[in-house]
């Protein structure tokens, strides 16, 4: 008789398969929504095409539950399928594999005599890295060719591999910071992480969630907003829900208010569903800081320096943001830090940390963190 530890091994192995099997789907959903430009799921934290993912997957997997219960996935698989997913995306959307192959192809496709680049930064960059041959990269960006004929294959064939190397080292380190850092996030400082709650509760109890009429009254007050839209998008005369209906920037035509800009006042429903699932000063700052980054456009226009390139300097602002985060971030687990190298360089104390729940050990994230 097979026993439970096998029947588990084997759910996880299909739980895996259908990941797999599904990221090609999943990708070629992004291709498609780039290429169209009707949709870029990847620009907002929750993907809604792994939510619409996983949503089919659980209904399937209701219905093999009740005819095939020993074969039906539990939460913690349809979990691992949806985090397949959404790395996937993370890796395959919107400034990541966007930006990668347009330097892989288009780099040396683009030096002219004129911008120089052949000068100026041509000797940084190895043959093995980019693609160089000028046969295939006007196929790339003419067309009237195909990625498939083999002497295209063949020039694509080493940076694709050298990319796809150092990609997969990349995500190998987030997955080791990640393991450092879990403990601490989670446990001590209890993070809520609200884009999970909705994966979360799909999975755990699918049949009370389906059953739930508030997700319902929302799913549809959600829901139909965008089905309208849809409609107002293929059919102008019908009203829609868009934020450019809620342009301030019309209304303040005189200096210096003018300065704000093109300033919508969108309706998210999903950003204000996350709202609830977020700590208030966090959701305080989202639109707090906006509003703030509208006043120094006026305020600097008061000054005179709405003509300085680039100002206020949004871009470098929020540079500046994410390092004072990530400085916060390793202060506030400076104490974690210390005791888990602690646990690993002195193991008789009596304060070790138990990394048996983790993935990896922590000497193992640690090694892997400062490698890669």
């Amino acid at each position: 008789m097979t026993n439970k530890s096998d029947n588990t091994r084997k759910t996880s192995v299909i739980a895996i398969l259908i990941g797999i099997l599904l990221i090609p789907a999943n990708n070629l959903w992004l291709m498609r929504g780039a290429t169209w430009g009707s949709g870029y799921p990847t620009t907002f934290s929750l993907f809604f095409h792994v939510i619409f993912f996983l949503f089919f997957i659980t209904l399937f997997n209701l219905f093999v539950h009740r005819l095939f219960p020993r074969l039906a996935l539990n939460s913690s698989e349809l979990l691992l399928i949806y985090t397949m997913l959404s790395v996937a995306s993370g890796i395959s959307g919107l400034d990541m594999m966007q930006v990668l192959i347009t330097f892989v192809g288009g780099v040396k496709w683009m030096a002219t005599t004129e911008n120089e680049w052949q000068d100026l930064f041509f000797h940084y960059i190895p043959d093995w890295l980019v693609v160089s041959d000028a046969v295939v990269l006007n196929g790339f960006h003419e067309g009237d060719s195909s990625l498939y004929l083999k002497s295209h294959m063949i020039r694509w064939l080493t940076p694709v591999l050298v990319w796809s190397g150092f990609i997969s080292l990349l995500a190998f380190v987030m997955l080791c910071l990640t393991v450092i850092v879990r403990k601490q996030w989670i446990e001590s400082e209890k993070l809520s992480y609200p884009i999970i709650q909705l994966p979360l509760h799909l999975t755990l109890k699918p049949e009370l969630f389906l059953k739930n009429k508030i997700m319902w009254i929302g799913f549809i007050l959600a829901g139909g907003v965008d089905f309208i839209n849809g409609l107002h998008f293929l059919y102008p005369a019908v009203p829609g829900f868009g934020g450019q209906l809620y342009d301030l920037q019309p209304f303040f035509t005189t200096p210096p208010w003018n300065a704000i800009g093109w300033t919508p006042i969108p309706i998210f429903p999903y950003a204000v569903g996350l709202a609830f699932f977020m700590p208030l000063d966090l959701s305080f700052s989202c639109w707090f800081f906006y509003l703030f980054w509208k006043a120094e456009r006026v305020f600097g226009s008061v000054l005179g320096l709405r003509n300085l390139p680039k100002f206020p300097y949004i871009e470098a602002q929020t540079s500046g943001a994410y390092i004072g985060l990530c400085v916060l971030a390793i202060w506030s687990t400076r104490h974690h830090i210390k005791q888990m190298f602690s646990t690993i360089f002195h193991r008789n104390e009596t304060h070790n940390m138990d990394s048996t729940g983790e993935p990896i050990s922590y000497a193992n994230a640690l090694l892997g963190a400062v490698i890669g």
